[in-house]
């Protein structure tokens, strides 16, 4: 029957001695990686050790927490018992609370006064850390000589000297350059950087330029100029409304365009350039195909022969192989044309054991329904037919 052909077995479980060297064992959400070779020793470990409590019960009189965590502040007395107890470590010998830490050195009484001075007067601390002596001086002078001379390295904010030779004149108190004999008392240097600055100078510009300038610039301290200035005879107020009527604000922020004007141009979208245009007139393929159905399948395809002719499956069977994909089998060999000798050895081989007359008459059916064409899909349904119609003569009796 055909539910009796989609019922299946259930996959078998991986066993226990298995499940745990693969990495489905730790899908789980939460679950700790463990190294599989301790996986069995922690879940015995783990058994042996369910009733098991851990630590020491004390019998008798135990302490409080009250009594541990006392709370509050303590008298005298027993802070001075306390700190008689305390006395006895080595840690509140060695450090004792606000004082520095004790190491042992026996200082002499006139060094142990509080005003007593152990430094040095005029040496500071980091040339006795790190001394250093006169010769070293000197030998770092020398090479921070041959520095500044080979790769410029002078110290920051020193002076660059380039050690030139003056012929005995001393750059720091020679004035260089010509003295005027008459120089300009009043001017001076102000007059040679800017002599415009002088005589003042008519310059000449455009008077749209200069309107445009006042109109649109902000000068401080002084309102911007809404209107322009003209020297054209003035109009009356009648013409100028009429005047202004003639554009409306949306006129002018979107324009006066005509319809023809809005129109895109006719050559969007197209090559303007002659012999660039893939213009054809005829039914004409460009290219080729990618699946060559063209073209006949050779009989033996070479393994370097990657071209798709049409035989090739398609994504749904990549996606969803069918059941018999493991062992080569598939879904167009059910549906291929075969002999009568052939189609009784598959069926006689899966275990329909059919008379001669049974497997004629099955067979002449499936060669009505399939026109001429008998697969072994068409047998089967045949032979379905044949099941279908014994049972319910069966039932019915």
């Amino acid at each position: 029957m055909a539910s009796e052909c989609l019922k299946f077995d259930e996959r078998p479980v991986t066993p226990k001695r298995v499940k745990k060297y693969r990495k489905s064992f730790f899908e789980e959400p939460g679950k700790r990686v463990t190294h599989f070779g301790s996986i069995d020793d922690r879940e015995e470990l783990q058994e042996r050790l369910s009733d098991v409590r851990f630590g020491k019960t004390k019998t008798g009189v135990t302490d409080h927490v009250p009594d541990i965590f006392n709370q509050g502040r303590k008298s005298e007395i027993s802070e001075y018992i306390n700190d008689k107890k305390e006395a006895v470590y080595r840690s509140v010998q060695r450090e004792p609370l606000g004082r520095s830490y004790i190491r042992g050195h026996d200082i002499p009484e006139e060094k142990g006064e509080e005003k007593s001075s152990h430094s040095v007067p005029g040496v500071a601390a980091k040339s006795i850390i790190y001394s250093r002596t006169k010769e070293d001086e000197d030998i770092d002078k020398k090479y921070r000589a041959l520095y500044k001379k080979s790769h410029n390295s002078y110290q920051p904010g020193e002076q660059r000297k380039r050690d030139y030779d003056w012929n005995g004149i001393d750059p720091q108190e020679t004035r260089f350059g010509v003295i005027d004999k008459k120089a300009l008392a009043s001017e001076g240097v102000s007059f040679c950087l800017n002599p415009d600055a002088s005589e003042p100078q008519t310059r000449l510009v455009n008077l749209h330029v200069d309107q445009f300038k006042a109109a649109n610039q902000d000068k401080l301290g002084k309102s911007r100029r809404r209107n322009f200035e003209s020297s054209a005879p003035s109009i009356s107020a009648a013409e100028a409304t009429q005047k202004a009527n003639e554009w409306s604000a949306a006129e002018c922020i979107q324009g006066n365009y005509s319809v023809e004007e809005q129109l895109p141009d006719k050559d969007l979208g197209k090559a303007v350039r002659p012999g660039w245009r893939n213009v054809d007139a005829g039914n004409r393929s460009f290219g080729c195909p990618t699946v060559r159905t063209d073209i006949a399948a050779p009989k033996r395809r070479p393994l370097g022969d990657a071209q798709n002719y049409g035989d090739d499956p398609v994504a749904s069977s990549l996606l969803y192989p069918s059941r018999f994909v493991e062992i080569g089998v598939q879904d167009e060999d059910f549906f291929a044309e075969r002999n009568k000798e052939e189609i009784q050895e598959i069926f006689s081989s899966i275990g329909y054991d059919l008379t001669t007359e049974e497997f004629e008459r099955i067979y002449g059916n499936a060669l009505k329904t399939s026109r001429g064409r008998v697969s072994i899909e068409g047998f089967r349904e045949a032979l379905n037919d044949m099941l279908d119609a014994r049972e319910a003569k069966a039932t019915m009796a």
